[in-house]
C-alpha cells in the first residue's frame, strides 16, 4: 500500500500520476540492474525490494514527486536510498 500523499490538491493529483510511473521506472531499474538471487540468497534479493518499498511510502509530500519528475529510475533509488 502506498500512503496518501500531502500537498495541495492539485499537486496531490498531479503527484499521484508522477509516483506512479516514477515507482515503476524504479522497479525497471532494480529489476534489470540486480541479478537473479544466488541460491540461499532469496531472502537478501526480497529484502532490497522490501527497502526500496518502505522508502517510496515515506516519501508523502506531493512536492518530492513533482520535484523529480525528471530523474531517471537509477538518481531516484539513489535519492530514495541517501534520505533526499
Amino acid at each position: 500500500m502506498i500512503n496518501i500523499l500531502s500537498g495541495s490538491p492539485r499537486q496531490i493529483e498531479w503527484a499521484e500520476q508522477l509516483r506512479e510511473k516514477m515507482v515503476a521506472e524504479m522497479v525497471r531499474y532494480v529489476d534489470t540492474s540486480l541479478k537473479a538471487p544466488a541460491p540461499g540468497q532469496e531472502a537478501a534479493f526480497a529484502q532490497r525490494y522490501e527497502t526500496l518499498a518502505q522508502l517510496i511510502r515515506a516519501k508523502t509530500d506531493a512536492n518530492w514527486w513533482i520535484d523529480n519528475r525528471m530523474d531517471a529510475g537509477v538518481t531516484l533509488v539513489k535519492r530514495l536510498v541517501s534520505g533526499r
